[in-house]
């Protein structure tokens, strides 16, 4: 897939993420904010990008987080394009001051000039060392149960039951 060819398939997701949030609320918004909540490390385009491209997606990483976990990206794979930004150094003695006025952060002695097309696999891709999961919650609230509802009445969230 080319940069053209991705930009075209965010900008489509986005028009029609537009036009499903002017006609009100629809499992197409709750599908992607689910989206957006499970890849909230990666940019809005990104986040559009996956999900068009494999919908069930849930955990993605690039080939060398994969292998930082201890899983591999099995033989023959073929990953999820996204857009990865390139960034370069800013030229000039500013970029220089920048960077002895913050020795630990060369990230503001850099400046964003293009993206790449990059490729990013989804867990069912790799094999290896079982990932960390969160806890699960088991067993009957019992008492708690009243108490757990009238807290949650008290957030700004939905709670249905």
């Amino acid at each position: 897939m080319t940069r053209e060819e991705a930009t075209n398939q965010v900008n489509s997701a986005i028009d029609a993420l537009v036009a499903t949030l002017g006609r009100g609320y629809s499992e197409k918004v709750t599908a992607h904010l689910a989206t957006v909540a499970r890849f909230h490390r990666y940019s809005l385009n990104n986040v559009l990008l996956i999900p068009v491209q494999l919908p069930d997606a849930t955990h993605v990483a690039g080939f060398q987080a994969w292998q930082k976990l201890g899983r591999f990206v099995r033989r023959g794979e073929s990953g999820i394009v996204i857009l990865a930004p390139m960034m370069y150094p800013r030229n000039g003695d500013h970029a220089e001051q920048q960077a002895a006025e913050l020795p630990e952060d060369r990230a503001e002695a850099s400046v964003l000039r293009a993206f790449k097309v990059a490729h990013v696999f989804h867990v069912s891709q790799a094999e290896g060392e079982q990932l960390l999961e969160f806890a699960q919650v088991t067993g009957d609230p019992g008492n708690w149960i009243d108490r757990l509802k009238a807290f949650v009445a008290d957030q700004p969230v939905l709670l249905e039951c």
